[in-house]
């Protein structure tokens, strides 16, 4: 296999993650990758934290996993889906993760312990996207069920459903220049 030119790209550090995830052991040199233990399954999202101090994975084998990058050891493994892990997040601070499954449930750790804080429930299809706010109060869930949710993180409200047509991502603005109920942007 040819290397990729620049092996410190974030794109070839997640591969080597993606495709390599079911290895009992494996090393690089330059820069130095050591995995001890995987997914037993695909791999279906990877994404690092706002610091660049971690990474999350979620996978077919109901688990989503969060890495530390310099030492490519799990930190914590985040259990509790009753189906594939479709897609992880990170807070924006770093502190916490979200989870959405094939269960039609969301979850939420805390990043550091692997605690799971609140299990989002309402969803009647698989959860295909999940994204945290700006600021971190709230969470965007689109669905199989065609409905993308907004919940508040603290008292775990459902806040509105928004029934969507062909969509299965939507993400919340970056800043507030998209005047719509919470910021929200479709794609």
């Amino acid at each position: 296999m040819k290397p990729l030119k620049n092996m410190f790209s974030p794109v070839y550090f997640i591969l080597k993650i993606a495709l390599l995830f079911a290895c009992p052991v494996i090393s690089y040199s330059q820069p130095r990758l050591v995995i001890s233990s995987g997914h037993v399954s695909f791999v279906n999202t990877a994404e690092f934290s706002p610091d660049g101090k971690w990474f999350v994975t979620a996978s077919d084998d109901q688990i989503a996993k969060i890495w530390e990058v310099v030492s490519g050891r799990v930190v914590n493994s985040l259990e509790g889906h009753n189906s594939y892990v479709l897609t992880a997040r990170f807070s924006p601070d770093g502190k916490m993760v979200i989870t959405g499954s094939l269960d039609n449930t969301c979850k939420i750790w805390e990043t550091v312990s692997g605690k799971m804080l609140h299990s989002l429930e309402g969803h009647t299809g698989n959860i295909y996207s999940v994204q945290f706010n700006r600021d971190g109060a709230y969470v965007l869930t689109t669905s199989g069920d065609n409905t993308a949710k907004i919940w508040e993180i603290a008292s775990q409200k459902l806040l509105k459903s928004i029934k969507l047509i062909g969509w299965t991502q939507i993400a919340f603005s970056p800043d507030s220049r998209w005047k719509s109920d919470y910021n929200i942007f479709c794609r």
